[in-house]
């Protein structure tokens, strides 16, 4: 499949940035976690705002590296788009290569799988790995767009695995 892309206005990196985090934010919100008794898990806008927080994450990775907006919902195409020492940077050391790929290819269309989830009989992903994911690529593209500009409030990766 041949990849859209144009050319990245200046500012870009920040502006997917600044969204990628709020997605993320909202995940949280939504997450059965943040709830004192843990009752109120929505997990259809959980997961599509944890995958649309990496998917914009990763976009602001490819505009600041290649100076192109790359276009798309598929998170193992905008990965494979990086440098490999930016995907070498986002891989985490407790997992190993094969397994990262296996489960980058697993949540690959989450975005729009989930947007659509009353359509199928069933789904799922692994939350806990587009969490981690997020986090990666957002603090990764925090110190390429804005290592100073701005502070974003602090994410903190848990266990995963």
């Amino acid at each position: 499949m041949r990849r859209r892309v144009k050319s990245a206005p200046v500012g870009s990196e920040l502006k997917l940035l600044l969204a990628a985090h709020q997605f993320y934010l909202a995940a949280e919100l939504c997450d059965r976690r943040s709830t004192p008794d843990g009752s109120a898990w929505l997990i259809y806008p959980e997961v599509v705002n944890r995958a649309f927080a990496c998917e914009l994450a990763l976009k602001g990775l490819i505009a600041g590296h290649s100076k192109v907006l790359a276009y798309g919902h598929d998170l193992k195409e905008l990965f494979g788009m990086l440098p490999s020492t930016i995907q070498d940077h986002l891989r985490w050391p407790d997992i190993p290569v094969a397994l990262f790929e296996e489960r980058l290819h697993q949540v690959k269309d989450t975005f729009e799988l989930w947007r659509y989830a009353h359509e199928w009989n069933s789904l799922t992903v692994s939350v806990q790995f587009l969490r981690k994911l997020a986090i990666a690529a957002i603090d990764a593209l925090h110190g390429q767009a804005a290592p100073s500009a701005i502070m974003l409030k602090s994410i903190e990766p848990q266990e995963f695995f």
